[in-house]
């Protein structure tokens, strides 16, 4: 899947739907949870894959934060 930046947002709330309906209707026990984050590359602004990794590791621990507060 190719995502763009500007977009991000709609894909990762498709999954938190998906993942609350599947928690919603599953009878197994527990809920099931994914911690998610992206990082676009620019070949305008390049940078190495350490680099683009880290970011998205940054934000998807950024996000994490967030769902704890909610």
């Amino acid at each position: 899947i190719e995502v763009h930046e500007e977009n991000s947002d709609v894909h990762t709330e498709r999954l938190d739907r998906a993942l609350e309906e599947r928690n919603r209707t599953a009878k197994s026990g527990y809920r099931f949870s994914v911690s998610t984050g992206m990082a676009n590359y620019d070949p305008d602004a390049p940078c190495s894959i350490i680099e683009l990794m880290a970011r998205a590791d940054q934000r998807m621990y950024e996000r994490k934060r967030e769902k704890e507060k909610s």
